[in-house]
């Protein structure tokens, strides 16, 4: 978590385990439809959950319920990151695209596709650039206002 008080594992089981510093046992969030196969937490401390069917949802952890849910890719997420401000995040995908969706209202604001093979990677840089790595070898900087509506990327 951005305070490091909390631990996020994600399971084969279809569940998430959240590890707190200042907790005896770990909450579970409820079992998704697909294996867990990413995570990453919101600076506000809400998670983001790659899932293997190519959804994805955004959790609220202290109360342990889903904000958002989205089904953007047709294979499994495998990674996923969260803009430094939280407003945006990004997924990764086996079908060889990223997804940017803005957090906040839930809409998919682009689908970036590598030419050949499986996003292996997606990171923000800054607030201003989007990395994304393939599988085959390929890796692609985008400005993040070539991408997306410029509101957001601020």
């Amino acid at each position: 978590s951005p305070d490091g008080g909390a631990v996020a594992v994600g399971r084969d089981d279809k569940r998430v385990s959240v590890h707190f510093a200042d907790a005896a046992a770990p909450r579970q969030l409820e079992p998704f439809d697909a294996p867990v196969t990413a995570l990453a937490f919101t600076p506000a401390g809400q998670l983001v959950v790659g899932l293997a069917d190519g959804t994805a949802a955004l959790w609220d952890v202290e109360r342990g319920s889903a904000l958002r849910r989205w089904a953007v890719a047709s294979e499994k997420i495998g990674s996923v990151d969260v803009q430094a401000n939280g407003k945006l995040g990004v997924f990764g995908s086996d079908d060889g695209s990223a997804y940017v969706v803005d957090l906040e209202s839930g809409r998919l604001l682009a689908e970036l596709s590598l030419e050949a093979g499986d996003v292996g990677l997606v990171r923000f840089v800054g607030s201003d650039a989007l990395v994304i790595a393939g599988t085959d070898r390929t890796l692609l900087s985008i400005p993040l206002r070539r991408a997306v509506s410029d509101e957001k990327t601020e």
